[in-house]
């Protein structure tokens, strides 16, 4: 069985792991706080609404899956080129935030 945390544990290299667990989990609370609010104003129109919600968008996901599996896209694996680029430009990123920071504190000093 494929699952995010799986894909993740064993293709996102270690030095980003804990961003990309971050961002997982917050876009995940994002997400359950609009349907929540979503299902709130649909419940007020017809009770069965806020399930039949729920239902479709199962269904959307079911649907997405299987053109996943049928284009073969579950079985791509990230290779050491991929993953070490992915490293470098998060590295630069994080120096570019740092320099600017240390520039902005130097600044108003």
């Amino acid at each position: 069985m494929v699952t995010i945390e799986h894909f993740m544990a064993k293709n996102v290299p270690k030095e980003v792991r804990g961003i990309m667990w971050s961002v997982f989990y917050m876009s995940g609370m994002i997400g359950r706080m609009i349907c929540y609010k979503l299902a709130g104003i649909l419940f007020d129109i017809g009770r069965a609404w806020p399930f039949i919600m729920i239902g479709i968008f199962h269904f959307a996901f079911f649907i997405f899956v299987l053109i996943m599996i049928f284009f073969g896209r579950f079985e791509r694996k990230i290779t050491k080129e991929m993953r070490s680029t992915l490293i470098q430009s998060i590295k630069n990123k994080a120096t570019f935030r740092v320099s600017n920071t240390e520039r902005k504190t130097k600044t108003s000093q």
